[in-house]
């Protein structure tokens, strides 16, 4: 039985040509069926590096004047060619990055592959669904195992995310000041020789007897109020008692400070 050639498959090579060097949210194929696709092509037509990525329109010059040159720059092709280095269990994991942020990029997956142990490939993919290893990440990763061959993976994928900063989220509400409240404010914080946003915060915490004000940060007429959830669940609560917007909740408040 005689296989068609990919070129002659007019709807699997558009599949292809659609899904690679574009930013689209939605792409006809995943990435590692646009790697095998890719390997065929290659293959099929008896393609260099550089020749493939000119016949897929990948690594454009960014030079004008280098436009129609032959060499096109492989990177990206072989960036598709080494998910072909992942083990079954994980090869599917990967999608479009931004356009798909709650899968595995496939150029972090493109890194990861690098490393020639499938298991340990396995586990640092796997696990990315949980912790969400970035691509420079993956890098440290694949450097440090290539380094240290001896340590665990699992001891590199702690080590890598051990020097993550230490994002905390808040409930940040803004609030914007009536006129005369901000009047009232600035010359209640001359009178206290204090910055406005830490007498706003000393304001606030004296009447929330729950949770954190973290910070107040003021813009124009905005004050940014960033809290822990007690503090906002706090908050909440005093509204539905007393039938108030958060606006109204502030300008009560705020309305009652004494100069």
């Amino acid at each position: 039985m005689t296989t068609i050639k990919l070129t002659d498959d007019l709807e699997l090579f558009s599949d292809l040509l659609l899904s690679v060097g574009t930013h689209e949210s939605k792409r006809r194929l995943i990435p590692i069926e646009v790697a095998e696709l890719i390997l065929r092509f290659k293959t099929e037509e008896q393609l260099t590096l550089s020749e493939l990525s000119k016949r897929l329109d990948l690594g454009r010059p960014k030079k004008i004047e280098k436009v129609h040159t032959t060499e096109r720059d492989p990177t990206q092709v072989t960036k598709f060619l080494n998910l072909l280095k992942l083990s079954k269990k994980s090869r599917k994991l990967p999608g479009w990055g931004r356009t798909e942020p709650d899968k595995i990029p496939f150029t972090t997956a493109s890194i990861i592959a690098e490393l020639p142990d499938q298991n340990e490939q396995d586990v640092i993919i796997q696990s990315s669904i949980e912790k969400g290893i970035k691509k420079n990440e993956a890098k440290r990763l694949v450097d440090l195992k290539k380094k240290t061959p001896e340590m665990p993976i699992a001891e590199c994928i702690q080590k890598v995310l051990n020097i993550r900063p230490v994002t905390e989220i808040s409930y940040i509400t803004p609030y914007t000041f009536e006129n005369e409240i901000l009047e009232k404010l600035t010359i209640l914080s001359k009178q206290k020789n204090q910055e406005l946003k830490l007498l706003l915060r000393h304001i606030l915490e004296k009447d929330i007897t729950s949770g954190k004000i973290k910070a107040v940060v003021l813009k124009g007429n905005t004050a940014y109020i960033s809290m822990d959830e007690i503090a906002y669940d706090f908050i909440e609560k005093q509204q539905h008692i007393k039938k108030l917007s958060f606006t109204e909740y502030m300008n009560k408040l705020l309305e009652s400070t004494k100069l």
